[in-house]
């Protein structure tokens, strides 16, 4: 800030997490058909400015937050390596609901640079899901593995900028 004295500035970023439910029902030829909902709750910033002494002392504090709603439907296809294992390839296609929270607060003689304002979007979203299988008993088969997915875009708007969210992660799921 002009007329300061020193300055601070801290970033502080989370990923996303979540948890979905659904059902998968079993087709000929080891392939699935399903569907599910999911709830995502990043990725989230957070941030800091503080400046001291002089004319330009004060603090701002912005934070965003971010959540996804989520419906998709799903396939697999399964290779059996043997009675307990299998390797399969899953992909879902559906829609997802985004929303954007972002706000500010401001101290001294700071002002924040916007007001607190909220977005909500929509669109397609999908995702490819490579995993092993195990049959754990006769009736959960545990599954892990990479995942890749594709969030629709928030285009944003002069105060509120823009999200892309494609992340790649790796999941561990339990079906029953």
């Amino acid at each position: 800030a002009q007329g300061a004295t020193t300055t601070d500035f801290s970033v502080n970023t989370q990923g996303a997490y979540g948890a979905r439910f659904g059902a998968m029902r079993t087709m000929p030829h080891h392939f699935e058909l399903g569907f599910s909902a999911g709830y995502l709750l990043g990725p989230n910033m957070s941030s800091n400015f503080t400046s001291v002494g002089g004319a330009g002392a004060g603090g701002l504090t912005i934070n965003r937050d971010v959540i996804y709603i989520r419906e998709l439907v799903e396939g697999l296809y399964l290779v059996p390596v043997n009675k307990k294992v299998g390797v399969a390839l899953g992909a879902g296609l559906g829609i997802a609901t985004g929303r954007v929270a972002q706000g500010c607060q401001s101290s001294g003689t700071l002002v924040c640079p916007f007001v607190s304002e909220q977005h909500t979007w929509t669109g397609f979203t999908f995702e490819i899901s490579p995993s092993v299988r195990w049959r754990a008993t006769k009736l959960i088969d545990l599954r892990a593995g990479p995942r890749f997915a594709v969030f629709p875009t928030y285009n944003g708007t002069a105060t509120s900028g823009r999200i892309e969210y494609q992340p790649f992660g790796f999941f561990f799921g339990a079906m029953f």
